[in-house]
């Protein structure tokens, strides 16, 4: 008897790993990169990997225990990878692909909990139950030692010529390594794109150093409004009569832009699409640093407005480091990114899976409007809402969707309060005569998952493309004109009549679209690309594009794009100068390498130290330079507190095994004398002689040679403010 439950519990487990990535393979998650028969071996190979390894060659002992753990596992990892596979295609559309791994973070977990407690509580439970069965009630084969090791070989010689993509595990470490190698793209200048005009590929020649602009009239102000996954399919469909009832009076009122394309896939990428005006290559997870933050040097739509003076505030609901975006609106010129932790609510307050209530995020946004109106400085005041992100987030306080004929939804209930909220906060900035001088866009910041939730409200052959944009008080335009979301910073600035220097990748403003234009966007398809051995990525592109010529297309971008990214090696520096400033006035200290400013790289606990925080604490900056790489290794901040002196320790423990590293220590402020003793300790250790902070402000460098610190201070005289200047930082080597 036990012996026929084992033989059926190994059979079921078998036949669930088949059945998940067969159902993956019917909904092309995977676009055709392999087949049944992948999927078949794939697991075979690893089921009989697991089988032999419990039947262990000894008797009893340690290494028999050894086999039955790595036995279980290895079945964990697999049941447990393709669980999670299934759980993520339900929640977003697609399996292990690069996308996911920029979301592989607590965030994303707590919120899928959230969303699907039960679901997600019994999967893990399923999971290790079942996976602990089949090893507990192993198969008796009762194979001889000579036999084990046998099929061992046989299995072992076999793996190179098994395509483990047909497995869960194999799509997570090709994800996985998808993911890494997109981070290696080669570079492209302006020059070698020129070519490629036609084809909506146009090249920058300025980077954001070098903005000019100014205003053809009285400056205008400026809200964007992002509406989360909002497709136009929502605001036009018979199937559901006065889903959007405030958004239809506002279409009929000015219009809306109706062939309008998503050229992105996920916020973070639709925020940079929409505000730097290019289809982008996203390979940042959450809290890297800022150095690594994607096109830092790429004019985008903020840096021109900042050039103008205006007074900049993002406004979202979720945590703001999610996605990495508060560092990158910083770095974009925002003066200030709001995220849930930012809105000081009580600990009964009910949050969505992600936070902030959308009607309390637009009457934060309407209380800094109204601010921001009675100042003599133009604003860009953004909005991203929370209420139609998967799978539905209406807040409390809006009307349900009722209809006699439908089920009622939460996502349905999500579409109808983003309408409410959006046409109540329209007539409150109406009524405070906000509109009189300000133009309002309304965008999704991206198209919609064909999930199965969209694909039962809506039907399966949805356009997951096409977005919902509206502008209020803008230019006249054709607004049937093929649009992308890329060509939203040269319609403001249209809108808003701002001539500048600046011209973006993508994006092109209404007067210079034609027709017929070609939209570029990076769409599911481009994924099968990679491994397309049918490309030939050197030939001519040409009219009418296939989908190789878009896929050249497409890497042309990113290439171009990533020239202005800041994360390059200082490959081509072999003497950085260097200028430290350590003051002990607030906001002052500088460090400046071969003339970029560095001090706005610098990031506290992951996140960018800002001008704020600047003036009201103390701090000690650390960057770290490896002289054999000639290359930045992290940029890093810490407030004069106890316990950032182990933050601080833990940098240096890190790296000081490289003996090529060189540690630059510089410091700011000077009116906090508290928590002083676990920092004089711990330079004490390196053999300080003058730190003696915040009193006098510090400058240093350190290394190590064998783990043994050899340490180069400047003292302050006078307690005045340190300045000193090293022509070449690898002398300390």
């Amino acid at each position: 008897m036990k012996q026929f439950i084992s033989i059926l519990l190994w059979l079921t487990l078998f036949l669930l790993l088949i059945t998940s990535s067969n159902y993956l393979i019917n909904v092309n998650a995977y676009l055709g990169l392999y087949d049944l028969t992948d999927v078949l071996f794939a697991y075979i190979w690893i089921l009989t990997l697991s089988i032999i390894i419990l039947q262990c060659p000894v008797n009893r002992g340690f290494l028999c225990r050894l086999m039955k753990f790595t036995s279980w596992f290895i079945l964990l990892l697999v049941f447990f990878s393709a669980v999670s596979e299934l759980l993520i295609f339900q929640f977003s559309n697609v399996g292990f692909v690069e996308q996911t791994f920029l979301h592989f973070e607590l965030e994303s977990l707590l919120v899928g909990i959230k969303v699907s407690p039960l679901k997600y509580s019994l999967s893990i439970l399923f999971t290790f139950t079942f996976v602990t069965l089949c090893v507990y009630l192993k198969p008796a084969l009762k194979l001889n030692k000579n036999t084990v090791f046998i099929v061992l070989f046989i299995l072992l010689s076999s793996a190179p010529f098994i395509n483990f993509q047909g497995s869960a595990v194999g799509r997570f470490i090709k994800g996985y390594t998808d993911l890494k190698y997109s981070q290696k793209l080669s570079h492209k200048t302006a020059e070698e794109v020129e070519g490629f005009q036609q084809f909506g590929l146009f090249p920058v020649y300025n980077d954001n150093s070098s903005v000019t602009a100014h205003f053809a009239n009285k400056p205008k102000n400026l809200i964007i409004i992002y509406l989360e996954s909002f497709s136009r399919i929502f605001t036009d469909n018979d199937r559901y009569p006065n889903l959007t009832p405030n958004i239809h009076q506002l279409v009929n009122q000015y219009g809306e832009l109706t062939n309008y394309h998503s050229t992105a896939k996920y916020t973070i990428q639709g925020l940079i699409s929409s505000l730097c005006g290019l289809v982008p290559n996203i390979n940042t997870g959450n809290n890297l640093s800022i150095d690594q933050i994607p096109y830092k040097r790429l004019p985008c739509l903020p840096d021109v407005l900042n050039k103008l003076d205006y007074h900049q505030e993002f406004f979202g609901g979720a945590r703001k480091a999610f996605a990495n975006k508060e560092a990158f609106l910083l770095s974009k010129n925002y003066n200030r990114v709001w995220g849930w932790l930012d809105y000081n609510k009580t600990s009964d307050y009910k949050t969505n899976d992600w936070g902030l209530q959308d009607s309390d995020l637009f009457n934060a946004a309407l209380d800094k409007i109204i601010d921001l109106a009675n100042s003599n400085q133009p604003f860009n005041v953004t909005l991203l809402t929370l209420a139609t992100h998967l799978n539905g987030n209406p807040d409390p306080i809006c009307p349900k969707y009722e209809n006699p004929n439908v089920n009622s939804h939460k996502f349905l209930d999500g579409i109808h309060c983003t309408d409410y909220l959006l046409g109540r906060f329209i007539r409150q900035l109406d009524n405070a005569n906000i509109l009189d001088n300000t133009t309002v866009f309304m965008t999704s910041d991206h198209g919609v998952f064909k999930v199965p939730i969209i694909k039962n409200l809506f039907g399966s052959d949805i356009d997951v493309h096409q977005l919902f944009g509206l502008l209020i008080n803008g230019t006249t335009f054709d607004k049937s004109l093929p649009m992308g979301l890329y060509d939203m910073p040269p319609l403001l600035l249209d809108s808003l009549e701002i001539t500048s220097n600046v011209g973006f990748i993508n994006g092109i403003k209404p007067s210079e679209i034609d027709a017929n234009r070609f939209i570029l966007r990076e769409s599911e398809m481009i994924e099968s690309l990679k491994h397309n051995p049918h490309c030939n990525l050197n030939t001519a592109i040409s009219f009418p594009l296939d989908n190789c010529e878009v896929d050249q297309l497409i890497q042309k971008t990113w290439q171009h794009a990533a020239s202005f990214s800041t994360n390059e090696p200082l490959d081509t520096i072999t003497k950085p100068h260097i200028k430290i400033i350590a003051s002990r006035n607030r906001n002052l200290s500088r460090l400046i390498i071969n003339n970029v400013k560095q001090i706005d790289m610098f990031l506290k606990e992951g996140h960018p130290v800002t001008v704020n925080e600047r003036k009201y604490h103390d701090h000690i900056f650390l960057l770290i330079y490896d002289s054999s790489h000639l290359q930045i290794i992290e940029r890093s901040a810490y407030r004069f507190e106890s316990k950032h002196v182990d933050y601080f320790n833990a940098a240096l423990t890190r790296h000081k095994k490289n003996d090529n590293a060189v540690f630059i220590i510089f410091t700011e402020g000077s009116k906090q004398d508290n928590e002083a003793d676990a920092w004089y300790n711990l330079f004490n250790q390196f053999g300080s002689q003058y730190f003696n902070f915040p009193v006098k402000p510090y400058a240093g460098i350190l290394t190590f040679k064998n783990n043994t610190p050899s340490l180069t201070e400047w003292p302050s005289t006078d307690n005045s403010d340190i300045d000193i200047t090293i022509e070449d930082i690898n002398q300390y080597k």
